[in-house]
């Protein structure tokens, strides 16, 4: 047995574990809108091969991130609650099923709708979604269903949302670089 003291990596990993225990929301909204704001950065120069970083995008995510953590927070108790006590295969998969066909589609389209707020197009919400959410909902069928299968079967409670947010890093960079694509689209349209 080594007297050495621990390294820094787990003294972040307890202190990270120990800040979910005592303020799980900030830590979580924390966490997500860092990874959404690299996800943004990301997308803007390895994807979308941006020479300089436009900070409105990266902002967006980072705020939107603030309103998504909390709700998924909730939204993993709520489904724990619903199926409290129970374990196994099904239960797993129920969860699921509810994520997929009511949670996604709901966080979605207020993603959809938030950046048309911030965009200052709020008249543009009912068409974005209408032609944006199925497109986007069968791109997130390929990513999702196993990282959320993944999740309800090993992942403890706590670390879910974190567990979510290092795939969501990668869906962020798809979703970054999808809106930067329908940014370019309007600027074009507009000229």
């Amino acid at each position: 047995m080594s007297d050495s003291p621990p390294s820094t990596l787990t003294l972040l990993w307890t202190g990270y574990q120990i800040s979910l225990i005592t303020r799980p929301i900030t830590t979580k909204v924390v966490t997500a809108s860092v990874l959404a704001s690299l996800a943004s950065i990301v997308s803007q120069k390895a994807v979308i091969r941006s020479k300089q970083i436009d900070w409105k995008p990266v902002a967006t995510f980072a705020s939107f991130a603030v309103i998504q953590a909390p709700l998924i927070h909730s939204w993993y108790g709520i489904l724990d609650k619903l199926f409290a006590g129970k374990t196994g295969t099904t239960v797993a998969l129920s969860k699921l099923a509810l994520d997929q066909l009511i949670f996604s589609p709901f966080l979605t389209s207020l993603f959809f709708s938030y950046l048309e707020l911030v965009n200052g197009k709020p008249e543009s919400i009912p068409d974005t979604i209408s032609k944006q959410l199925l497109p986007c909902m069968k791109m997130s069928w390929k990513v999702w269903p196993i990282t959320q299968w993944i999740n309800f079967t090993f992942v403890p409670p706590h670390l879910r949302v974190l567990f979510g947010n290092f795939v969501g890093f990668l869906w962020s960079i798809y979703m970054a670089s999808l809106m930067a694509k329908q940014q370019k689209k309007d600027e074009e349209h507009s000229d």
